[in-house]
């Protein structure tokens, strides 16, 4: 991790997903589905690089995880200009939310955000760390 401050709150999601058995650690080399068990995700700056295999990625998670999933992401933001950006921002040109984009693209419901500027090797990174959830498939799927 590039500054104390994300390693911090990687440290502190970490040790929150270890309490919870129905909770898993994704990672861009995890090929096994999940189970519809499972209701929490972390995902820490794991997430592809391609903006159409972000929103697979996440439209995937949230087709195969339980009802009410929760997604906690500890993401760079990306500055070049995105397509889901563009259509969902009116100024595409300004730092790019591609994360936050590609998630509310594909139905979550982002429920907690931070943006944290990191200084890495001279050069400003932005990064997330949200939290998103799957309200309206629980909505949906819940009987009437």
């Amino acid at each position: 991790m590039p500054s104390p401050e994300l390693e911090r709150r990687v440290t502190a999601a970490r040790s929150e997903l270890d309490a919870d058995a129905d909770a898993v650690e994704w990672s861009s080399d995890r090929d096994e589905p999940f189970s519809e068990t499972i209701s929490t995700v972390l995902c820490i700056g794991s997430l592809p690089d391609s903006e159409s295999d972000v929103v697979n990625v996440l439209g995937r998670w949230k087709r195969d995880l339980n009802v009410g999933a929760e997604l906690r992401l500890i993401e760079r933001v990306r500055r070049t200009p995105s397509r889901i950006t563009s259509v969902l921002r009116a100024h595409p040109d300004s730092y790019s939310r591609d994360v936050v984009a590609a998630l509310r693209a594909t139905g979550w419901v982002i429920t907690a955000i931070d943006r944290i500027d990191v200084r890495v090797n001279g050069a400003m990174q932005r990064w997330v760390d949200l939290r998103a959830t799957d309200v309206r498939g629980q909505v949906a799927r819940e009987p009437t």
